[in-house]
């Protein structure tokens, strides 16, 4: 994990939504592509931030026992996206990225470039794949 990079473990690309998505589009998304965070973005690539599964669990529960329940094709991923994004870039060492995921308890950071254009994401499960795939556990 020392010498690595985002570049070298970073999905890419990604599925990603437009703010404007329905919450069920998110949902299909996440479960289509067996993938756990989608980053949400602009049309011109821009990041606005990411939608989790939790996300959208949280989300769908408290709203069912609201007495203003609304179905979840009328409801936007946009309302869901927190305000604070937290990314990296493809130059950046994954043990930076595993403090910001650990100390920011977040479960993926997306990787921009200069111009703010997703160009990959980063999970814990990534991270853990490099440490397991690379043998950096210390097994023989």
């Amino acid at each position: 994990v020392v010498d690595l990079k985002a570049r070298d473990i970073m999905s890419s690309p990604v599925g990603t939504l437009p703010a404007d998505a329905s919450v069920a589009e998110a949902w299909h998304l996440i479960q289509d592509r067996e993938v756990r965070h989608v980053p949400i973005v602009s049309s011109d690539g821009t990041i606005h931030g990411v939608i989790s599964d939790r996300d959208l669990l949280r989300d769908a529960v408290a709203d069912a026992i609201s007495p203003t329940a609304r179905p979840l094709t009328e409801r936007l991923v946009r309302d869901l996206v927190s305000p604070r994004l937290l990314t990296a870039g493809p130059d950046t060492e994954i043990s930076q990225i595993a403090r910001v995921l650990y100390e920011e308890h977040v479960g993926s950071l997306p990787i921009i470039d200069e111009k703010k254009n997703l160009v990959g994401l980063i999970t814990r499960s990534d991270i853990l794949r490099a440490i397991v795939e690379g043998n950096l556990l210390g097994e023989s």
